[in-house]
């Protein structure tokens, strides 16, 4: 990024953490759901609390990763292209030239709706029959500004 003018600098929302904190937990009362014939039928009260503890301490290490994992996110746009830095346990640095980008995309899913949230999406020719982009900002409130400033740029290295 050495002499790069930047347009745009981001993180998510903290909104992004109750976005996947309600997926989370639907995911976990699903889980539940299938698990309790097995947990209803253990031998005795103990068996039954040390399970539901053991999924709810799971649940709640989830919660923490996820935390941990929102906070590491940062989008750029310079005037040569998109950046996503980001992880906890695995870091990922990802650069894709604007002249690369075939696709601009705003998705906004049931639950993001509910909290406010887009996510913003950059595919490229390259991805082969993925349908999903090279880099995503998400957990934006306001997706319409770095969007705009892409496709100018991306237009720009068009001509």
């Amino acid at each position: 990024m050495d002499y790069e003018k930047i347009l745009y600098e981001g993180t998510p929302s903290k909104k992004l953490f109750w976005s996947w904190a309600v997926k989370a937990t639907m995911i976990l009362l699903v889980c539940l759901l299938f698990l309790s014939p097995m947990i209803f039928a253990a031998e005795s009260r103990g068996a039954f609390y040390f399970d539901l503890v053991f999924v709810l301490l799971i649940y709640i290490f989830v919660l923490i990763f996820l935390k941990i994992q929102l906070e590491t996110y940062r989008y750029k746009i310079t005037d040569k292209g998109i950046y996503f830095n980001g992880g906890f346990l695995t870091k990922r640095e990802k650069f894709v030239p604007f002249y690369k980008i075939t696709n601009v995309d705003v998705l906004q899913t049931f639950v993001d709706q509910i909290f406010g949230i887009k996510r913003l999406g950059f595919q490229t020719a390259g991805q082969g029959a993925s349908n999903y982009p090279e880099i995503t900002f998400q957990g934006l409130t306001d997706a319409k500004k770095p969007k705009e400033i892409a496709l100018k740029m991306i237009e720009k290295t068009a001509h």
